[in-house]
Parts: structure tokens; sequence; C-alpha cells
């Protein structure tokens, strides 16, 4: 009986301390968590399974919400409107209460997009009157790859997500988001910039909170009206304009207190308006301050336009819209559709097009008359078959085969029953149809017996995503690859023959939306189109896998097409431009302005149109050969300046410049092609500062190069010449000397005067006395002799040449063990005249395991290395399990070296008795990854030292 009652006094007395604690710690473990009053900033902790409890930073979450509420009613003072604020959760002593939520999985779950949110949901009424200011606990201490912290929110609710390394300026940054603000970068102090000071609230700021619940706590909880706001003015402007006037009329019954304007998502103005009924308003709108810089009316021919109304009840209302430039190019437009135009295919012979919108309409069209040829019901998805006689349509669960000729249905295809969006594509022979639905499933059908053929849950299920809708597919053009993308931001390739998957391409940021997918005619680059506030267009190596290229946007990404030939890449952006990139050069060639939206792009067949659909419903057609010089399109793709030796000895030895011809079957005439060249001045420099060279008649065969000398020297056998440009006899008024050694830049320009490269480190300006931007690489080694700088390719394009990135000496390739061409003397180090292989890559010779009484020691050993910044380790018990990285910081590489390393590397965390498999990869300055090695470590060996792997055991990749 005693021992009962000491243990009842001891659980008493234990479960006191517990609760003194959770007082003293101010953590709420109750069940009851939405108790509180509405209208409240309320604090919670969350914590992965695997993550250890950190008191210091529950401690910083009470110490910076007081902070940050003194910061704004200071603020609010500051601008006439007396110490408003909001209001924080406190616990029965005034303090502030954090609530801490143990998550239910590890670290790993939640990094990829955010999964705490599902359990939070659980716990919490996250959509009740309450905003939540998150911190999440994790080992990156960034919400996600591209940002520091998350908010949104309005009138009634809202939430904010920061990392546990948060400060002052993130959080107060990111309530206002959670208020309602938008950003506005008109300047660095405002709290809404990314400015270094944020230390202020813009007077548009501060006139919004000023009616806003949570700085007004008698505010009724009761959503009223909202304002209504109507654009009166035009969605176009002439070409060339310094300004546009935007007429918007606002109303509202309870009287309008603010209207905001936004341009690319960012604050232009705003204007009071003192509880009028119904107002005109007009803004001036001649660029906006953005993250990305200022963009001026003319520095883009569509502007994303946005217009934020606020009655004196804070009720909120919204539009946005596109300023477009009137383009010349555009043939037509017709419409038909009441919401988004997201598909569009061409049929095989040009003649007829067909649209599917979000408005579940599918339609068919007449190119030539522009005139509706068929309607489909129910229907959002098309496609036509490669012989152009059936159009594949899918919407909800459905899939229609319809008789393009006759427009009878020909076959209906039942997907799951769950599905409620479809995307469908052919594979190229016509025989396969491929479809993929919003529960991550694609199945794959007999064009002939309309039989399903395969099913399998690509994207289902996987412990991958949150969202793994099926929404871009897209058939390799041999038939033997699949590429399908999905919500949540992963791209999967399929070998077709076996339905395995090949690779799992997992895109950076946070939720960014797969929604398009385009392999070039060639198969060799496949193009996706994500989105998710920003957005990109990547071009990616279908065989190493890695990303070649990218085209960043402001805005999302919704629609990427390669044009017949394979020459250009077109995207469609919610920015309400198509741009058209040159694929080689990565250079805009135009961009063509809309009114709304853009949603999805199709070349016809014969690449003379585009066709572009946007989200008020409209199909556009578009002149390509109206902007596009055939022959200045193929001059850009297929001649760069492939290397240079710009070391002479002093004017003893020639300079050279090489030019390549890419092209297999076109030779190019320079005949009337000018090269300029700008240099840096210097004691040493000889020669002249300035030189504009215009070439006369010489002729690059395919696939050859051209060099251009500065005068006669030594030279390998292999040379003809046809092969050489000689400067001193085409121009004798030139010197020795054509490159300075300290800095010069080259523009290479076609007979037209249009671009067709450029390279250097200077800013190509004349007259101008500029520093060189980055050093020219290695020209000399240790012995003296010269070393010509290389450029670099990925996926067989040329890097951009007036990036450091893009050039390499020859000292650190191949070329260093083994000189058989030159132009000079027998001792230099390049390949002028051929078609150099360019630099090396990380080459792995050695990868090891061993265990140790100090642990598993990882040895490995690089035979060169280009561009490495270092190497992550991951381990996992299983070869086809999941690899996890294991070391937390980076192991530093040998940046760019043609020498021999060796690197080890201890993991004292692995157990005693256990099979790990091992995985090292490399990641380049650029934030490049590659997977290197995988090698298999056997259990416990008592030797320490002994070897636990042979040679066999390596898998090299």
């Amino acid at each position: 009986m005693k021992t009962h009652t000491a243990n009842h006094n001891f659980f008493v007395f234990s479960l006191v301390v517990i609760l003194i604690a959770c007082s003293v710690e101010g953590i709420s473990y109750g069940q009851n968590l939405n108790v509180g009053e509405p209208r409240t900033v309320r604090m919670i902790y969350f914590l992965p399974n695997d993550r250890p409890y950190r008191p210091k930073v529950v401690q910083q979450m009470k110490d910076m919400i007081r902070t940050v509420q003194t910061f704004f009613a200071e603020q609010m003072q500051a601008h006439g409107y007396g110490k408003k604020t909001f209001r924080f959760e406190t616990n029965n002593k005034g303090e502030p209460k954090v609530h801490r939520v143990d998550g239910l999985h590890s670290d790993s779950y939640y990094l990829d997009d955010g999964r705490y949110w599902e359990e939070l949901e659980q716990k919490f009424d996250m959509w009740g009157h309450n905003i939540y200011f998150i911190v999440w606990d994790n080992s990156t201490d960034r919400i996600a790859s591209d940002t520091g912290g998350i908010g949104g929110g309005g009138k009634d609710n809202g939430s904010l997500t920061v990392p546990a390394g948060f400060d002052f300026g993130l959080v107060a940054h990111e309530l206002a988001h959670a208020f309602g603000l938008g950003h506005d970068f008109r300047d660095g102090k405002y709290i809404l910039s990314y400015g270094p000071g944020q230390n202020q609230l813009s007077a548009c700021a501060a006139e919004f909170l000023a009616v806003h619940p949570y700085f007004n706590a008698n505010a009724p909880i009761e959503k009223g009206i909202a304002p209504t706001i109507e654009l009166m003015s035009p969605r176009t402007y002439p070409a060339g304009s310094k300004g546009v006037t935007i007429r918007l009329k606002i109303s509202d019954p309870d009287g309008v207190h603010q209207v905001f304007l936004f341009g690319f998502g960012a604050l232009i103005a705003c204007r009071g308006l003192k509880g009028e009924k119904e107002a005109i308003v007009e803004f001036k709108y001649e660029g906006v301050n953005t993250n990305y810089g200022y963009i001026g009316i003319s520095d883009s021919v569509s502007h994303a336009i946005g217009a934020h109304a606020v009655d004196k009840n804070a009720d909120t209302s919204f539009i946005e819209f596109q300023l477009s430039e009137i383009s010349q190019h555009h043939i037509h437009a017709f419409g038909g559709h009441t919401n988004a135009v997201h598909s569009l295919a061409f049929s095989p012979d040009g003649k007829k097009i067909a649209s599917g919108g979000w408005d579940n309409v599918a339609k068919l069209w007449d190119v030539a008359t522009q005139q509706n040829i068929a309607t489909f019901e129910r229907r959002s998805s098309v496609a036509f078959s490669p012989n152009g006689r059936i159009l594949a349509m899918a919407g909800g669960n459905v899939i229609n085969l319809w008789d393009v000729a006759t427009q009878q249905n020909i076959a209906t295809l039942l997907e799951h029953t769950s599905s409620n969006y479809s995307v469908v594509a052919f594979s190229p022979d016509g025989t396969m149809l491929a479809s993929g639905t919003s529960d991550g499933i694609i199945k794959l059908w007999d064009v002939a017996t309309q039989r399903d053929i395969f099913t399998f849950e690509a994207h289902k299920h996987m412990g991958e995503s949150t969202n793994n809708s099926v929404i871009s597919l897209a058939f390799s053009p041999d038939g033997t690859m699949l590429a399908s993308g999905t919500y949540d931001r992963i791209i999967k390739l399929w070998d077709v023959a076996t339905w395995e998957n090949i690779a799992s391409i997992r895109e950076d940021g946070l939720a960014p939306y797969i929604y398009s997918l385009a392999f070039s005619p060639d198969g060799t680059v496949l193009a996706s189109g994500k989105g998710n506030g920003r957005g990109n267009v990547k071009l990616w190596d279908v065989a190493t896998k890695r990303n070649i290229t990218s085209f960043y946007h402001i805005l999302e990404i919704f629609s990427v097409a390669f044009s017949p030939d394979g020459r250009i890449i077109a995207s469609g952006s919610r920015d309400g431009t198509v741009t058209l990139r040159n694929v080689t050069t990565g250079k805009t060639i135009v961009e063509l302005p809309h009114t709304f939206d853009v949603w999805s792009v199709a070349f016809s067949p014969d690449g003379t149109t585009l066709a572009s659909g946007t989200s008020d419903g409209t199909v556009n057609l578009w002149d390509v050969t109206s902007f596009l010089s055939q022959g200045s399109l193929d001059d850009r793709d297929k001649i760069t300046i492939s290397e240079i030796m710009f070391a002479s000895n002093d004017s003893s030895l020639p300079q050279w410049i090489e030019l390549h011809n890419r092209s297999d079957t076109q030779a190019v005439d320079l005949k009337d092609w000018t090269l300029e060249v700008q240099n840096r001045p210097t004691q040493d420099f000889h020669g002249n500062r300035n030189v504009n060279l215009t070439f006369k008649e010489k002729t690059i065969e395919p696939q050859e190069t051209l060099l251009i000398i500065s005068k006669r020297g030594r030279v390998s056998n292999h040379f003809r010449n046809k092969q050489v440009y000689d400067l001193s006899n085409q121009h004798p008024n030139l010197q020795d000397m054509v490159l300075s050694e300290e800095g010069f830049y080259l523009k290479l320009s076609n007979a037209s005067g249009e671009l067709i490269d450029e390279v250097g480190n200077l800013d190509g300006k004349r007259n101008t006395d500029d520093k060189p931007a980055w050093s020219l690489p290695r020209s000399l080694t240790e012995e003296g002799a010269r070393v010509s700088m290389i450029r670099r390719h990925d996926g067989g394009l040329p890097r951009l040449g007036t990036e450091a990135s893009a050039w390499i000496s020859a000292i650190n390739t191949k070329l260093a063990t083994g000189t058989t061409t030159y132009y000079g003397h027998p001792d230099d180090i390049g390949a002028p005249g051929v078609k150099s292989g360019g630099a090396l890559p990380v080459s792995l010779s050695h990868f090891r395991a061993e265990r140790t009484d100090a642990g598993a020691v990882l040895k490995w050993t690089t035979e060169s290395e280009l561009d490495n910044a270092g190497f992550y380790i991951y381990r996992s018990e299983t070869k086809n399990g999941t690899f996890k990285a294991i070391n937390p910081t980076l192991i530093q590489g040998a940046g760019t070296t043609s020498e021999r390393n060796t690197y080890t590397w201890t993991d004292t965390t692995a157990k005693l008795n256990t099979v790990y498999y091992y995985r090292i990869d490399d990641i380049s300055h650029a934030g490049v990854r590659k997977q290197l090695a995988t090698v298999r470590m056997r259990g416990y060996v008592s030797a320490s030292g002994k070897l636990t792997t042979r040679w066999a055991d390596l898998k090299t990749q």
C-alpha cells in the first residue's frame, strides 16, 4: 500500500513538474489546439521526428513575435494611424504561446514539398480566422531550394512558414504577406522588398493595414461584398510607346478604401479613395521595379498587370490582365472557348488544328479559313495521329478516338474512375496512345484494337509527391521512350519496350509544376516548361539526363514546343508572351505579345505558322516567316568561335581564332561577314585597340574549322590553305598582335549585320576603358609552352562565350598529355584546325569502401576534374532503395585540374553487421550534379583497415 501511495505521489509530482516545465517553455501539448480568440497570430514549432527539439528556437520565436509586433505598431504610428498592430496568442501568464507539433516522418520526407501542412490541418483550423506563424525546423534551414520563407493570406486567415534560422526581415516580410500585402521593390528599405535594410512600412502598406481586421480588434468577422474592378482602357498599345494610361472603374457599396496597381507581381503605385462608392482611377504605367531589376515598357512586348481594391471593411478583390504591344506578326485570332486553351495540335498536313480547353470543350478548326469544323463536349486534351486520320480527345475519365474526315466516334476508351483529368500522346508510328491521369497513372493503348496494353502507377504512391497528377506526356521521335511530368516537379523517362523507369528528374524549387514536355526532332534534347510564380524552360540532354541550359521567366511557363527543324524552342507564359529562342545560342529571336496568359503553343508541320492558346479561350495564329530569316538562323546555329590562342610570345608567334561550322550538311560563306575586336590596352600590347574586319571570300565546309591567324607560322602537316584566313595578307594594315593577353571582346556578325557569336571578358563597347569582367584562362605552361583557350559545350551546345565558365585552358584537358596539332610552334597545346573534344569532366578511377574501427572509410581517386565544387556521399541499405546524403557539408573538390587527386571521408554513423551501398555524386560550381559511382560494402570485418569490397563490386555509371 505504501508503494502504491509513493508511486501515486511520484506520478502527481512528475505531472506537476511537466506542467510547470511546459508553462515555462511556453509550449502547448494540449489536444484542444483550436482554442483562442479569432484574428490572432498563433505560433507553431514543427519538428520532424529525427530532429532534436531546440528550446533556443522556441525562445527566438517568442522574442521575434514581440519585436515584429512592435515594428508594425511604430510604423503605423509613423504614418499617422496610431499604434495599431496585430495581437498574438498568449498563455495564462500573458507570454507568447508556441504550439509544438511533432511530425510523423523524418526530415527528408518534408523537404521536397512541405508535407508538414497536411499534418497541421489535422490539428488546427488552418482556414479559420487566424494567422499561423510556422517555424519548420529542418536540416536545410530553408523552406525550398530557392526561397527562405513562404507567406500568404488576406482578411480572414493566412500563414507564414520560415526555417529555424529566421531573422527579423524574413518574419516581418512573410507576415506582411500573410496579412495580404504584395511585394514592393520601389525602395529597398521597405519590408516587402528584398533590400538589405528592410526597416520600413511603405505609406501604401500602412494605409492598407489601417482597415485590416487584424489591426482593428472590433472589426466584424463576417465577409462583406467585395469591390468590383473594371478595366476601362485598352489592353494593347502601339510599338514604341513610352507609357500607357491604365483606367480602372472601382465600385463598392461599403465605400472603396484603396486601390493598388501591380506589374509582374510587384507594386507600381497605390491610391486612397477615402470611402468613395464609385470612382474612376487612372495610373500611368511606364515600368516597374521587380526583384529582377527594372522592367520598362520597352523591355517586354507584354506586361502582366494586376489591380487590387480594398473597401472600408477590408474586403478585397483582384483582377489580372496583360498589356501587350500590337504585333505585325499576328495572322488571326479565333475564339469559342470560355476558358483557357491548354491543348493545341496541328494535323500532319497542317490544314487543321484541334484545341482543347479548361471549359471541357474540344474544337476542330480549318487553318486557312479559321472556321470551326466541329465541337466536342466534355473533352479537354487533344492529339492527332501521325497519319492525321484520328483525333484523340481526353476529358474526365474518358478518351475518344474520332475519325477526322467524318467526325464520327471510332472508339471510347475508359480511364480509371478516379481520374478527373487526362493528357494524351500518340507514338510516332501511330500504333500506340499514351494517356496520363490525375491519380498518377499512365496507360498505354493499342490504337488498332483499342485495348489497354499496359497500365502502371507511374507517379502514384511512390512516396514522391502530394500531387502526382500526370499533366504532360511526350514520346521520343524514335518511339523508344516516353517522358511524363507531374504537378510535383518530377519528370520520368520510360523505356517503351520494357516500361522500366530509365530516369527520374526532380526539378528544383517549391512545387514547380511540369506543365509541358517536348522532345527535339532528333531526340537528343528534352525540353520542360515549369512554373510556380517564377518559371523556366529547361533543356535536358537525353543521353546523360543532365540539364544543358535554362531560360528563366518572371512568371510561369505553361507550354513548350520545338520547331520541326529543331532549331527554335517556343514557350508560352503567364506573362502573356510567346518567346521564340535559338536552341543553339539561347538567344531570343522574338517575343509575341498576347493580352492574356498563354497556355499552349504548337508549330505547324512546315514550321511557317505558330499557334498559341490563351486563358480567355482564344486560338492565335502567327506568321513565323515574317520575322525569321532562314539564312541568318542557319548562320547562328552553325558558326561559333570555338578556340582562341591569344599568347604570342611578344608577337614572335601568331595568334589565332578558330571558327567552327557545326552543320553536318551545309557550308557557310563568310564573304562580307565582320569581326569586331575590342582590346584591353596594356603596356605590353602593341596591337590595335579596336579593330573591324570584313571578310573576303572564304567558305567553311560542314563540320570543318577555319583558323583566323594574325600572321604565318609553323604548322602541323594536316592543315590545308582553305582552312586558314591570314589577316596579315588580307588586311596588311594590322600589326602582328590582334588580341591583348589581358582582355578582349570579339563580336562576329553575318553579312546582314546580325549577331552570330560574341566572346570575351570585356563589355564590347568602343572607347571604354573597362576592366576585364573575369580573367582569361591560363595561356602558358610552367615550361613556357603556349596554351589555347577552348570553348566548353553542354549536350553539344556551346556555352555563353562572354562568361568565364564557357572557357578552359587546354592545359586542363586531354590535350595537355600530347599535342598532335598546332599553328605557331610544335610545343603549343591546343587543337587548331580540328573539332576539339573540349574539357574533361570529373573522371573517377577508383572508389572503395573499407570498414575500420573509426567507421566506414570511403576513398576515391579522380584523374581530372572540371569546375568541380565538391562531392556528396549517399547511403542506402539496399541497391535499389532510397539513397540519403550522409555528409552534412560539401566535401571540397579541386575545381578544374588535369592532375590526379585522392580523397578520404569516414562515415562514423555506419552500423556493424550491416550491408551498405554508397554512392558518390559530384556537384559543379553552377550546381549541376552528376552521379559518378556506387559501391557495395559488406558487413563487419574485424581487422581494422581490411578491404571489404573488390573492384568487381564497383559499379561505375
